[in-house]
């Protein structure tokens, strides 16, 4: 050990911060030692970077309804920075015309899947719904994101859906954020539906959208000592109809940790469309995560999983409002907040959830799980 490394270990061991910020520079701090003297140190070991910023990448770039919409450096996306979120909002123009029969949560419906991937073939999201993504934002700062509700008007209508790089839930946030500069090229890839998504009766009605993009970053490249190990990735498995099937079967690989799982309930479903139909409470009476060498979570009870989540994630208000968590819980494998908790699937011969159905479960209905996972850097 060096003697810069040295001090900042004893600094960690005995000594508390005063000072955040100072006057030798806006990335660093000072402390006083066990005896008394204040010393400076950075922020991040290894080399201070810049502060956060939020940058606009692109506004207003059409998005092709009923078909998939691509974005990548040529549109303007950069490199190089360590990225905290990708921040995207859509703008849905509607002239009503003869429509009618408005789905409030319509905005969210209509965006079947997100990709953002590397040329290094890595998937930050992976044909994510929007619903997915939107609840993941929810249960990562506790506040309901941007949604309008549709309505049978010629308005438009908008939602902002956050893929969040670092984790704002885990005790070192940045043991995760997305380090731009491993790349040569990302791509974004946008699923959208179709009016039908906002009215159950489009009649003339006409839809126009547009999407807007931003960063929210660190600015400058991440020092060399801190570079994060682990990437995030958001994505769905496929969706049965618990009617029939109780158990969905999670994917098991040698470099893939599960952090977290939403697992919705719906009626009305679209079959094949994770996240789809209308949201419901009514489909489970409890929830298992079962794997051969154990139950993370054993046959709990779907109300005592929804009243754990309010509290972990300090969620305000209940299953009321359009939409809100009704018809989604969340298995959380990281209550400590450290990435060593996170359920490590290449050694199981078996993954799965499995749900009880209710009695008077809508039928046909869907039960749909969204995984939340890190896959290590290579």
């Amino acid at each position: 050990m060096n003697a810069g490394d040295r001090l900042i270990a004893e600094a960690d061991a005995h000594c508390r911060i005063i000072q955040l910020g100072s006057d030798y520079t806006p990335q660093s701090f000072l402390y006083r030692d066990i005896h008394g003297r204040r010393h400076r140190r950075p922020v991040m070991a290894g080399g201070a970077r810049g502060n956060t910023e939020v940058k606009e990448v692109f506004r207003g770039q059409t998005i092709n309804a009923s078909g998939v919409t691509r974005f990548s450096n040529a549109n303007g996306i950069p490199l190089g920075e360590g990225w905290i979120r990708t921040i995207l909002q859509f703008n849905n123009t509607v002239v009503i015309g003869t429509g009618a029969g408005a789905l409030a949560d319509g905005a969210l419906r209509i965006i079947k899947g997100i990709t953002l991937r590397s040329d290094k073939n890595e998937f930050f999201a992976n044909s994510a719904p929007g619903k997915e993504l939107y609840l993941y934002s929810w249960i990562k700062r506790g506040t309901q994101p941007k949604l309008d509700t549709v309505t049978a008007a010629s308005l438009t209508f908008r939602t902002v859906i956050e893929i969040w790089h670092v984790d704002p839930l885990q005790a070192i946030p940045e043991d995760t954020i997305l380090d731009t500069r491993r790349y040569s090229a990302l791509t974004l890839e946008i699923s959208y539906g179709s009016l039908s998504d906002f009215y159950t009766a489009p009649g003339t009605a006409t839809l126009a959208t547009t999407m807007d993009m931003y960063i929210d970053r660190q600015r400058g490249p991440i020092p060399a000592k801190v570079r994060p190990r682990f990437y995030t990735e958001y994505g769905v498995r496929p969706p049965v109809d618990p009617n029939a099937t109780l158990t969905v079967d999670l994917e098991r690989a040698s470099n893939m940790g599960y952090k977290r799982l939403v697992v919705r309930g719906s009626s009305a479903p679209i079959v094949g469309q994770p996240f789809s139909g209308v949201d419901s409470d009514t489909v489970f009476t409890d929830l298992t995560l079962d794997h051969d060498a154990g139950r993370p979570v054993d046959t709990s009870l779907y109300n005592i999983i929804q009243a754990m989540n309010k509290q972990l994630y300090t969620l305000e208000g209940s299953a009321a409002g359009t939409p809100s968590l009704m018809g989604s819980v969340v298995l959380d494998m990281m209550h400590d907040g450290s990435l060593q908790s996170a359920l490590y699937s290449g050694n199981k011969s078996r993954l799965r959830v499995i749900g009880t159905l209710a009695a008077g479960a809508p039928n046909p209905a869907q039960f749909s799980i969204g995984y939340e996972a890190i896959r290590p850097l290579l």
